[in-house]
């Protein structure tokens, strides 16, 4: 090859190797502004984020899981209270009571409802000498004061307890089992019911209870009942004239 052939193809050599320096140098530094700017978007994108905004967000992050959390524990804390409210309650008796007054014609002059409770003392004493087999129970008894020359009562048929009227009907009704008393008696005088209660009879264990309900009442007979109170209430004005027919239905219930 000749000298000046020579020089021109380095010439040429030199001229493209400087176009390609050229070339890459600005891709790098083109590359290098995208970077900066990307960064400096990012931190003045941070910058401009305000404060509250920033706590905002994290109070709502921290509130949605307290919230999560308290949410988890609330059923635990129901379940809780319902059942301490349960232990607090206990087995309680209820008596629902229903009173109506008719004409001898059988026309309805009035009718009342009302609820009264377990008597303290003689009625859970009682319960508790059934429940644990200390005795065995006899008939049962309604009695209503202020419409009788003493209290007008109302016993089951084949009852030995002495009564104003025989005609007391005891059975279980509702799904809840629910022990019902019900029966009617005639007004002995121009009154009106200032008290009533039920009465239940209890004799020896050793007396069946067959003869237990024909048994007369006795505080000294060993083979007799004894009428021990179980509910008892005092309703407000039920007026009665002589001669007319009271009813009374009283349903016992347990929770």
């Amino acid at each position: 090859m000749k000298k000046i052939e020579w020089k021109k193809w380095l010439g040429v050599a030199g001229r493209m190797l400087l176009a390609y320096a050229l070339v890459f140098a600005q891709g790098a530094l083109a590359a290098q502004n995208q970077t900066t700017k990307d960064k400096a978007g990012l931190q003045q994108k941070a910058v401009s984020q305000k404060p509250g905004e920033k706590q905002s967000a994290a109070a709502s992050t921290a509130k949605a899981r307290v919230e999560e959390t308290q949410g988890e524990e609330s059923d635990g804390t129901v379940t809780r209270e319902k059942s301490s409210d349960g232990r607090r309650e206990g087995i309680k008796v209820h008596g629902h009571w229903t009173i109506e007054v008719h004409n001898q014609d059988g026309t309805l002059i009035s009718h009342r409802e009302f609820e009264n409770s377990l008597v303290q003392g003689p009625g859970n004493g009682s319960l508790a000498f059934l429940l644990t087999r200390g005795g065995t129970a006899g008939g049962w008894l309604i009695s209503i004061a202020g419409i009788c020359n003493g209290d007008c009562s109302i016993a089951e048929a084949a009852s030995g307890i002495p009564a104003t009227s025989k005609n007391l009907i005891v059975g279980i009704t509702g799904t809840n089992f629910g022990v019902t008393l019900s029966g009617t008696v005639m007004a002995g005088i121009n009154g009106q019911v200032t008290q009533v209660a039920t009465k239940v009879g209890l004799c020896p264990p050793s007396i069946a209870a067959g003869a237990c309900v024909a048994s007369i009442p006795s505080q000294t007979d060993a083979n007799a009942q004894i009428l021990g109170f179980f509910t008892a209430a005092n309703p407000s004005t039920v007026s009665v004239s002589t001669g007319q027919t009271v009813s009374v239905t009283v349903t016992f219930t347990f929770s």
